[in-house]
């Protein structure tokens, strides 16, 4: 009957409350500070490799390099109609040395916040509101901050945003493309890229001549926080992004403007 349905699930929610809550209490152990909902799927698995020494090697087969690339493209064209053709890819590493090769780089910092990292560069900053002169370290640990926000995730991917556009503004200058085979030679092993080195010399060639000057403009996709299960994940829960199609709508309008030739302006977010 009907009561016995209510009171069956009943049991089994309250059950389930009480085991979120230890789960909960165990990642927050670890990480030391109150946990997001975004957080539940890193920490989650550092709990797992604690108390029950998960073999990693099951799950590497999802996240290997050229696998993840294929699937970021993939859900570019999904979500933007559009066919990603080059790419650069660095590691933590190669990510430091190449912003310290170019003699560091000048960010913009939405809020004063302290940035904390004692997985990768093991160190605390203070970033002011504003323009900031980072190294290879400082720039990394400004691009991995998220806990300092009450947006988190979505904060992150501007301040990722603020790093590559000053990167490009560093990279762009007339003294480093004078430059670009010293440096290229000191992080060419750092650095992945699709590009052929003939590629590279005839756009700095052509950057050099023509002295044209970049637009860069950013903009945000974002969407609406859900734990669902994920294809890597099988019936396990996990934080994901929900796109809220109006902001796709409008990215691809974007998109759609570049290809035509069409001067950008995205406003202020």
């Amino acid at each position: 009957d009907h009561q016995t349905v209510d009171e069956f699930l009943d049991g089994i929610m309250k059950a389930a409350v009480v085991r979120a809550k230890e789960e909960v209490a165990d990642m927050e152990k670890i990480a030391g500070f109150k946990i997001q909902p975004w957080d539940w799927w890193y920490y989650s698995e550092k709990v797992r490799r604690q108390k029950y020494a998960l073999d990693e090697d099951m799950t590497k087969p999802y996240f290997e390099v050229n696998n993840v690339r294929k699937g970021v493209f993939l859900a570019a064209k999904t979500l933007y109609g559009v066919n990603v053709e080059d790419y650069v890819r660095i590691n933590f590493d190669g990510f430091i040395d190449v912003i310290d090769a170019l003699g560091g780089i000048t960010v913009y910092s939405d809020y004063d916040f302290e940035g904390f990292d004692n997985d990768v560069v093991n160190m605390t900053y203070q970033f002011h509101q504003g323009y900031n002169e980072v190294n290879g370290k400082q720039a990394l640990l400004f691009a991995r901050e998220r806990h300092a926000f009450a947006e988190g995730d979505r904060q992150r991917g501007k301040n990722q945003m603020a790093v590559i556009e000053g990167m490009l503004d560093k990279a762009l200058s007339p003294q480093i493309l004078k430059n670009y085979t010293t440096i290229w030679n000191e992080v060419s092993d750092c650095v992945v890229t699709s590009m052929e080195y003939d590629e590279i010399a005839d756009f700095v060639k052509t950057q050099l001549e023509s002295g044209a000057s970049w637009d860069i403009q950013k903009y945000s996709v974002t969407g609406f926080d859900l734990m669902t299960t994920a294809y890597s994940t099988g019936s396990a829960q996990v934080y994901v992004m929900d796109p809220d199609m109006e902001t796709v709508n409008q990215a691809k309008e974007y998109l759609r403007q570049i290809y035509a030739g069409e001067r950008v302006i995205v406003p202020e977010q």
